[in-house]
């Protein structure tokens, strides 16, 4: 003999009924869309705060650090006195007096020998001998001394020594 399947009445049936016949005003569908649109508003508004206060910030920041470059070190102040837009900006935060280091610098600069007259002169007897020196390696790397990477740069070094020297001579 077979037994029939229990089949157990669901409490909730009549719940669910009670909630399926909520009536739902016709203005819902108004009042959401228009609280969506004002969160997103709000959201909006913070963010462009937020961005804002990090751009400030970075101002903030950059002046911070121009004000003590500009009063610490003469290199600093000379060089940002260069740039065009932070020359007026590095002349008004300046409080240090730098008459000094730019007298002994200008004095330096006429007291220096003219560099290009001597470097011609110096630098294929120094190429010369750095040549030696990698003609050398890749005499060690033709017996077989060298190999993969080290021939290799042994050969791009010597091509660039005779680009430099062709170049100086």
């Amino acid at each position: 003999m077979k037994r029939k399947p229990v089949r157990y009445k669901n409490p909730f049936t009549e719940e669910k009924k009670a909630y399926e016949e909520i009536e739902i005003p016709q203005e819902l569908h108004f009042i959401v869309k228009k609280t969506i649109a004002e969160e997103r508003k709000r959201k909006a508004i913070k963010q462009r705060a937020r961005m804002i206060k990090a751009a400030g910030s970075v101002a903030a920041l950059f002046f911070l650090v121009l004000a003590i470059g500009v009063n610490s070190s003469y290199v600093f102040a000379k060089n940002a006195g260069k740039i065009p837009v932070i020359k007026t900006v590095a002349k008004v935060l300046t409080v240090r007096n730098y008459e000094e280091e730019m007298a002994a610098d200008e004095e330096l600069q006429q007291n220096l020998p003219d560099a290009a007259a001597d470097t011609p002169a110096e630098a294929p007897d120094v190429l010369d001998a750095q040549d030696s020196i990698v003609e050398e390696t890749l005499v060690s790397a033709e017996t077989g001394d060298l190999s993969g990477m080290d021939l290799w740069v042994a050969e791009l070094t010597l091509e660039k020594l005779k680009g430099i020297t062709a170049l100086y001579t």
